[in-house]
């Protein structure tokens, strides 16, 4: 069985209905169509006709009003700008160190709820939906009804979410609805082939500071034992949960102080030059395809009966007025002047170029490569200044979530100030790693780090086991070397 969302309408209404589709979404319907939004163009979607209109972007039409080029999604920075944001969150690669004076217990469950979670493979797709939709929903679930619960983490698709903030402040989660279309199972022929579609049901789960309701619409007439089974499973988590608050946490990429309930995107500011870079490309390339495809002019002439005019090669039979009239007649076809070709990739390429510039991210493209050394700098600089406060927002709602995975899993209120676990990151930027060696080296030979810091600090270098704590790694460390095994002789003494 899938989950996930389905939606028919891919012409982005909602946004269509004010004055801006860009601007900010007003009702929770413009939402989660701006979300579908983000992900059609991530995936390189053309745009609908009817936004092309809205937006004003490129549209030829020939005589009769029939469109013959419009506008193509062809520019690419887009999935680049996510794909860096993505790897500078790097959730799948970050580690857990115990924050000081937290009990023994929190700290192994806390690790456990990690592991369940399979969070080196899953910590790549949240990085991802983190700098696509700009907003990450991570929820501590039950998976079993009897203690410890074995709890994990689970990550909401942006798409599925309606998050309600208390009014007054603004700080604290009230409300939170979760709705999932899961499509039941396909039949397949022998072939491989799909024969019939699974019936589509939607899954909802309301999250509160009390407890957790799920409910259910099925359209599908059969149940059977493994969709009984997973419903049961689903529905471990259901009922009073104890911890005093709504049970799920949002990691934010770029607040807003337009509302809390949602944030913007690595992208944000980049859709409407977006637009204008593809119309101007989509120019360039009708012109080329008008080159390819010339019209037929003919003037001062009758053209017989029958003739295929757009067959290009035939001859054609051409006829009327006098001998004169005939002399003056013109028969050819019309091409599109290249001229004005470099004058639109002119443009376009000044408009890259202005996007690129407020963009830290592209630090890592060739774009930077005629940059001096102290430019560079402070591009370098631009972009950790970014990421590290991005990391310290989306870290700290992970870390909340697992706090309050902990406290689910122990029956027990959730307490801000006993958060047991602190994640940490891998470098932003590229490391000299023979240098930050020297520097923790020294650092340890002075005193002023603890041994414990410096196995942290190798840690995130990738140097040493990530999965261990540094306490439990020094342990490692200190263990005497066992010998190697001595292998058994193949002829005992004395035998021949």
């Amino acid at each position: 069985m899938s989950h996930g969302v389905h939606y028919l309408d891919r012409d982005h209404r909602s946004l269509l209905t004010t004055d801006d589709p860009f601007g900010w979404p007003g009702t929770p319907e413009a939402w989660q169509e701006r979300y579908q939004y983000l992900l059609d163009a991530y995936h390189g979607e053309n745009y609908s006709a009817q936004m092309i209109k809205d937006l004003q972007l490129f549209r030829a039409l020939d005589d009769n009003g029939k469109i013959i080029a419009q506008t193509r999604r062809l520019y690419r920075d887009r999935i680049f700008l996510v794909e860096v944001a993505a790897s500078a969150l790097a959730i799948g690669e970050v580690v857990l160190t115990p924050v000081e004076g937290a009990p023994d217990a929190d700290v192994e469950e806390a690790r456990a709820i990690w592991q369940r979670s399979e969070m080196a493979t899953q910590g790549t797709l949240w990085s991802k939906d983190a700098a696509l939709y700009g907003d990450l929903y991570v929820e501590p679930v039950r998976m079993s009804s009897t203690r410890p619960y074995a709890v994990e983490l689970v990550s909401h698709d942006a798409r599925t979410v309606i998050l309600e903030y208390d009014p007054i402040l603004g700080r604290r989660i009230s409300r939170a609805v979760i709705t999932h279309a899961i499509l039941g199972e396909v039949s397949v022929d022998m072939h491989g082939h799909p024969t019939e579609s699974g019936a589509v049901d939607t899954y909802q789960r309301t999250l509160d500071a009390r407890a957790i309701s799920i409910s259910r619409t099925r359209y599908s007439a059969q149940l059977d034992a493994q969709t009984a089974a997973e419903d049961a499973e689903g529905e471990a988590g259901a009922g009073e949960h104890g911890l005093s608050i709504t049970p799920i946490a949002h990691g934010r990429f770029t607040p807003s102080p337009m509302e809390p309930e949602h944030s913007l995107p690595v992208t944000h500011g980049l859709d409407r030059p977006e637009g204008e870079i593809n119309s101007l490309a989509s120019q360039i390339s009708a012109v080329g395809d008008r080159y390819g495809n010339p019209k037929l002019m003919i003037k001062g002439v009758k053209v017989g009966g029958g003739a295929d005019l757009l067959n290009i090669g035939k001859i054609l039979n051409l006829y009327g007025g006098s001998k004169d009239a005939m002399s003056n007649a013109d028969a050819r076809y019309l091409e599109p002047t290249l001229s004005g070709v470099s004058e639109i990739r002119a443009q376009m390429e000044r408009l890259i170029d202005d996007v690129r510039s407020t963009f830290p991210e592209f630090l890592f493209s060739s774009s930077t490569a005629n940059l001096s050394a102290d430019a560079l700098r402070l591009l370098a600089t631009r972009y950790e200044v970014k990421y590290a406060a991005v990391r310290a927002r989306i870290y700290g709602s992970i870390e909340k979530a697992i706090a309050m995975g902990v406290a689910m899993a122990q029956n027990r209120p959730y307490d801000p100030t006993r958060h047991p676990v602190r994640l940490s990151g891998p470098p932003l930027l590229p490391a000299d790693v023979a240098a930050l060696l020297d520097v923790i080296t020294k650092a340890r030979a002075a005193g002023l780090i603890t041994m414990e810091d410096a196995v942290e600090r190798v840690q995130r270098l990738d140097l040493a086991d990530r999965d261990a704590t540094p306490a439990e790694y020094m342990q490692r460390l200190q263990a005497p070397a066992v010998p190697p095994a001595r292998r058994a002789p193949l002829i005992e003494d004395g035998e021949e």
